[in-house]
């Protein structure tokens, strides 16, 4: 991520995502969610509305945002625990989805409707 971001901005830009074969760098991010590879870092702002901030209030500390710091803190409808998303002004802001529970596509006309 070095060289990539600056703190407070996005790592890719809306509707990219990068593919990184290392997990994300950052001394204070590393632990156990985030510690898998292949990563895919995203914008936050791709999130789509499906996705939603977990109930657990401890994994959504920060500073001036969610950070991340304490596990994956990002569900889906389905109540799935999908992946970490760091909007804090410490690093840049990101997405990293859970590869156990989410799949990257590019067309989503064929989801099922939750609501």
């Amino acid at each position: 991520m070095r060289g990539l971001s600056k703190d407070g901005r996005d790592i890719a830009i809306k509707g990219v995502a990068y593919r990184s074969v290392q997990p994300v760098p950052h001394g204070w991010m590393q632990g156990e969610h985030l510690n898998f590879s292949p990563q895919f870092w995203l914008n936050p702002d791709d999130r789509t509305e499906r996705v939603a901030d977990i109930q657990d209030a401890s994994r959504l500390t920060g500073c001036c945002g969610t950070a991340g710091f304490h596990g994956r803190n990002q569900i889906c409808r389905c109540k799935a625990e999908i992946g970490t998303l760091h909007e804090d002004c410490i690093g840049p802001r990101f997405f990293i989805p859970e590869p156990g529970t989410t799949t990257m596509r590019a067309d989503t006309s064929d989801y099922w409707n939750y609501e």
